[in-house]
């Protein structure tokens, strides 16, 4: 009710509700709406608003219902197909994006088609730098597709969480993997679709397992990976993901008990199903040290070094890229995020600690070789000095 007492038009509850939205209030749009939808049932542009309200807050199933609903009511409309085209971009359903462009309104076309062939195009140029191990390049293109409107996209989100992982920001991949959770839906033609080879919903718990194994939680790592293998038992990257997730979890629990050899054994037969990861060749590394075997300990030591240099000259190109998206501010605050990252992740306390080692390392090899295992490095150390 209005401050001089008369019940609001519906007109002016749709401003109220257009106005919510611009403020981000989505909740309050959604419910003036709603009221201005009780005395216009078959408004087609009310329909479109609430779905697209709905995507916002991430309701993806209850969003598509709404389009269907405003189907039923004109579905001739072209806006009704503009919106359904946008909404399967936002998903990151390219295929279906531009099946439903082809029926969208004129004025609207060009430009919606134009926004999906850049989305496309950056997709493929991310999954072609996943195939080349060159992370920084991924995200630099999965940024790119979210700047163009995927911007509730399960299969995007996980995508990125993956690049992290593979960048060693595991806390950064962890949350993206939770927002690629929180995207999911029960369309079938969305969450039975496939991506990069694998089944969606497979993708999502293979990659899950990953970081929750790099973030020490083993048992669950299993458990999604098991998970991942249910879905597509036939896939070989699944396979190899499961097989990985179980042999690092079991030599994790053999190093945690002292039996560094079992342990390195599992480590070692991991590196055949996966590449080379931070955390694994940390672990080698430290398996190789307890049990004295110096100069295995320096090849390890100097892979993780050639790595990290890797990662360096990938900030360049990450510099570089802020000069290809010139007058896109987002992008450009994407990018810059991503390199103080990456920068952070070079300077990490671990990187220290295995330069340190390295170095130790290089002097043992100099000595004579001990005859008896030692628990710690330090005991290591000085069983060097006395013999």
């Amino acid at each position: 009710m209005l401050a001089n007492g008369r019940l609001p038009t519906w007109k002016e509850l749709v401003q109220d509700g257009d106005e919510a939205f611009k403020r981000r209030e989505y909740g309050e749009a959604l419910r003036q709406y709603d009221r201005a939808i009780k005395t216009h049932p078959r408004n087609v542009n009310l329909k479109f608003a609430r779905a697209e309200i709905l995507v916002w807050m991430d309701q993806i199933d209850e969003a598509f219902e709404e389009y269907g609903k405003a189907y039923s009511i004109h579905k001739t409309n072209g806006r009704l197909w503009h919106g359904l085209s946008l909404f399967h971009l936002r998903l990151g359903a390219i295929d279906a994006a531009e099946y439903y462009m082809l029926w969208a309104s004129h004025p609207y076309k060009e430009a919606l088609r134009v926004k999906i062939a850049k989305a496309k195009d950056h997709l493929v140029r991310g999954e072609k730098a996943r195939k080349e191990d060159n992370w920084f390049a991924a995200i630099r293109e999965i940024d790119a597709m979210i700047a163009e409107g995927v911007i509730s996209s399960q299969r995007i989100m996980t995508f990125r969480a993956e690049m992290l992982l593979r960048l060693d920001l595991l806390d950064h991949a962890e949350g993206t993997i939770s927002r690629g959770f929180q995207l999911q839906t029960t369309l079938t033609h969305i969450c039975f679709s496939k991506f990069l080879g694998m089944p969606l919903e497979a993708y999502v718990w293979a990659v899950s397992a990953q970081i929750q194994l790099a973030q020490g939680r083993g048992e669950y790592a299993v458990e999604a990976a098991a998970k991942a293998r249910r879905i597509d038992y036939s896939n070989d990257e699944i396979s190899a993901i499961h097989t990985h997730v179980r042999l690092v979890h079991t030599g994790n629990k053999h190093y945690d008990s002292g039996d560094y050899l079992e342990a390195l054994e599992e480590y070692t037969v991991a590196l055949k199903y996966a590449k080379p990861s931070v955390p694994l060749l940390i672990n080698l590394a430290a398996c190789y040290w307890q049990l004295e075997k110096w100069k295995n300990c320096i090849e390890i030591c100097n892979q993780l070094e050639q790595m990290l240099e890797r990662w360096a000259e990938s900030v360049k190109d990450y510099e570089a890229a802020i000069k290809i998206y010139p007058g896109n501010k987002t992008i450009i605050k994407k990018i810059i995020k991503g390199l103080k990252e990456s920068q952070a992740a070079l300077k990490k306390s671990q990187v220290t600690e295995l330069a340190e080692t390295l170095v130790e390392a290089q002097d043992a090899v100099k000595e004579p070789p001990v005859t008896e295992l030692s628990e710690t490095p330090a005991e290591a150390q000085a069983a060097v000095k006395e013999s």
